[in-house]
């Protein structure tokens, strides 16, 4: 047993004498100036909820005592080394619960030296009833022999079958756990929430431990599950504790209702037969305090109605929405997978929790291997969100795989189409350049001979029948009408026919500037336009269209490439001509 369990113990003695001083209709203020922790004042006001015994028989036993058994016993005030129980000689009181006083005592008969917890009934609590769960108590500790399991060491005789001290109260020696509640562990070595599962699922074991041997604890709640300096959970008190095997019909009668109301289950509430899902409940309430750091159940007043409603009725919150003061990075992980896990424990339907305290613990090792746990629906996006989360690596090689299997395939189909679309734009252009080279051959033929006997025809009269025949003989094929008006004015640009020229390149350009494919020969059009016009002494116009051909030979051409140098020349010239020699030099 704790020795701390003392000193919270006294606190409470304390409040319950000063509040029991004051009036009824005072006590209430009185106990929330005097008290400011609200846990502790809760636990203060369900004791003083005690004088409700005459309605709801023992529905609060275990955790509301009457005045008289709410104090020690005199007779053990002062435990002096010659208080003997047995064998033992009693040291301290070191807890206190509705069936008895624990003590913490020692071997007094210099054999060996043994530190025990000896659990002493209540002075003049000897009914029958009373000493039948004494005797339960004892024949359960005797069967179960595991590690997080306080075990029974010895006891009194009594009436040759019930235990008793000399003076004629039932008592059992039990192992002494040096240790602290798991709440109050689990806070003070500010355990992560990892830490704190491996925990809870060392107590699960014990819990499955027993209900394998047929018993069901029924008073799961910290004070009866401590944790030792080497970080080793301990179960204590099967005070009221159920076999199994035994007939539960009496657990069905109002008056014996044994329980602690913030850690009971609706079917102990209500008097309902008790199997090993009240347990399963129990440490539902008891994983949701400890990953959130708050109760799941919360009562206004102590009163039997309250208790029931908020047990039977009221659904607690997830317990990542009660996380006030938890780090962003533990109130994420709370959320989905372990609210479920928490929320499925505290069904308020048996047949809707967890089966087994294994499997609430094979839950919880499913989620802390990041794999697919058994409180939530397995649906498609589920499973890929956990195989992501728990193989992070092979995923991202097997993304990374399918992206370059996908790049590779989009990069051949690209290569494919540019492949395709440059031997179309080869056969267009050679098509085109068939057509311009046979159509100037066909230009210097005459379609009789006998029309050149004795007639001299100028090259100018030629080009302007050129010019003509363009017209009229490609209308419909723009591409190839400007190639050809924009060569035939190169000649007249050549042969110094300027007004001629600038004519049939401004055609050629316009002709050309909405032929995608055709950018860099509207270039060079525009570029011989530019020197036409500058020659006929239309400076801005030549700077202008000298501007646009620089344009599209820095978008579609290398930065060096000699053309881009062919426009910058032109527009220096003509910047030099207009006066702007700085330009004209950069």
């Amino acid at each position: 047993m704790s020795r701390s369990e003392e000193s919270d113990f006294e606190t409470v003695r304390s409040l319950l004498e000063g509040a029991w001083e004051q009036s009824p209709g005072e006590r209430e203020a009185w106990l929330a100036k005097a008290c400011p922790d609200p846990d502790l004042r809760a636990e203060v006001a369900a004791l003083l909820e005690a004088d409700m015994r005459a309605e709801a028989g023992d529905f609060l036993d275990g955790a509301a005592l009457d005045r008289s058994s709410a104090l020690p016993d005199s007779e053990f005030d002062s435990a002096s080394p010659e208080r003997r129980v047995g064998s033992y000689r009693l040291l301290e009181s070191i807890g206190r619960g509705g069936m008895g006083e624990v003590f913490l005592a020692e071997r007094a008969d210099s054999q060996f030296e043994q530190r025990v917890a000896i659990k002493l009934a209540h002075r003049g609590e000897d009914s029958a009833e009373r000493r039948q769960r004494f005797l339960d108590e004892r024949q359960i500790l005797a069967r179960l022999e595991h590690p997080s399991i306080a075990r029974l060491i010895d006891g009194g005789i009594w009436s040759g079958d019930v235990l008793a001290t000399e003076v004629g109260r039932p008592y059992l020696v039990m192992e002494y756990v040096d240790g602290i509640s798991i709440t109050e562990y689990c806070s003070r070595h500010e355990l992560g929430l990892d830490a704190r599962l491996r925990l809870f699922q060392g107590l699960c074991d014990a819990v499955h431990y027993a209900h394998r041997n047929l018993v069901v604890h029924r008073d799961l709640k910290p004070a009866n599950i401590l944790v030792t300096k080497d970080g080793l959970p301990k179960l204590l008190d099967f005070g009221i504790a159920k076999m199994l095997a035994t007939e539960p019909a009496s657990l069905k009668a109002p008056h014996t209702r044994l329980m602690t109301p913030e850690y009971a289950s609706p079917e102990q509430v209500r008097g309902e037969p008790i199997t090993v899902s009240t347990d399963v409940y129990a440490l539902g309430l008891l994983l949701y305090e400890i990953v959130s750091g708050t109760r799941a159940h919360r009562f206004e007043r102590a009163t039997p109605a309250e208790i029931e409603r908020v047990v039977c009725e009221a659904e607690p919150v997830a317990p990542s929405e009660t996380t006030a003061g938890l780090p962003a990075q533990w109130v994420a992980r709370l959320r989905g997978d372990l609210d479920a896990i928490v929320m499925k424990s505290v069904e308020k339907e048996p047949d809707r929790r967890y089966e087994s305290a294994h499997a609430l613990s094979a839950d919880l090792e499913r989620f802390l291997d990041g794999r697919i746990i058994a409180a939530r629906p397995a649906t498609a996006g589920y499973r890929g969100y956990k195989f992501l989360r728990r193989h992070p690596w092979e995923a991202a090689a097997a993304a990374l795989t399918v992206l370059l299997l996908v790049g590779t395939a989009v990069g051949a189909t690209i290569s494919a189409v540019r492949i395709n679309r440059a031997l179309e734009t080869a056969r267009i252009e050679t098509a085109k350049s068939d057509q311009v080279t046979r159509f100037l051959r066909e230009l210097f033929q005459a379609s009789d001979p006998r029309e050149l006997l004795g007639t001299t025809i100028t090259v100018g009269e030629i080009l302007d029948r050129g010019a003509a025949r363009v017209e009229d003989e490609l209308d419909g094929q723009p591409s190839v009408q400007g190639m050809l008006l924009s060569e035939i004015g190169r000649i007249y640009y050549s042969m110094g026919l300027y007004q001629e020229a600038s004519e049939r390149l401004a055609a050629a350009a316009g002709l050309q500037a909405n032929d995608v494919e055709s950018s860099l020969e509207r270039a060079s059009t525009l570029h011989y336009l530019s020197l036409a016009n500058d020659a006929l002494g239309d400076l801005d116009s030549a700077e202008t269209l000298a501007q646009e051909a620089l344009q599209i030979r820095r978008r579609e051409l290398p930065q060096f490439d000699p053309a881009v140098g062919e426009s910058l020349d032109r527009l220096g010239s003509i910047l030099g001509a207009q006066g702007d020699l700085d330009e004209a030099e950069q």
